[in-house]
């Protein structure tokens, strides 16, 4: 009798302390994917500012060479690929964050444009999106929260 009530408080205790660690490590994964997305978010902020940095130092081109690729730029020297009247959101993507997957997840890429606003959507699992903005001579990249 005494080594069944040892057993069932050990198994209540290991039960509780299973339970707790789940409940943490719950909130954890949030705030995991919300600094995997921020970070990636400030990667393609910041490669988007290196080639607009490369665009003034050669002269502000409307093409450039760079990591092997010839990336076209607004007059304002954000990156820029057009498809005729609208934005390439995926060649974006391509230049911007080339690995393009977040926690091995693949974006859902979708073309938010306006008549003076160019906007590409990044979704990924349903959950999280990055949004590249183009407005006027203001480029911006943000991280969405359930879009």
């Amino acid at each position: 009798m005494n080594e069944r009530f040892r057993f069932v408080v050990w198994a209540v205790l290991l039960v509780i302390l299973v339970s707790t660690f789940f409940r943490y490590w719950q909130k954890v994964q949030v705030v995991a994917d919300q600094t995997a997305f921020t970070l990636a978010a400030d990667r393609m902020l910041d490669r988007a500012n290196q080639i607009k940095q490369l665009w003034i130092l050669k002269g502000k081109p409307s093409r450039l060479e760079y990591a092997e690729q010839t990336i076209s730029l607004n007059r304002d020297g954000w990156v820029f690929p057009s498809t005729g009247s609208s934005i390439d959101c995926e060649k974006i993507m391509s230049i911007l964050y080339p690995s393009e997957t977040i926690l091995n997840f693949e974006p859902l890429v979708e073309n938010l444009s306006e008549r003076d606003r160019f906007i590409c959507n990044f979704e990924y699992n349903g959950q999280h999106a990055i949004q590249i903005i183009w407005m006027g001579k203001q480029f911006f990249v943000k991280v969405l929260e359930e879009p």
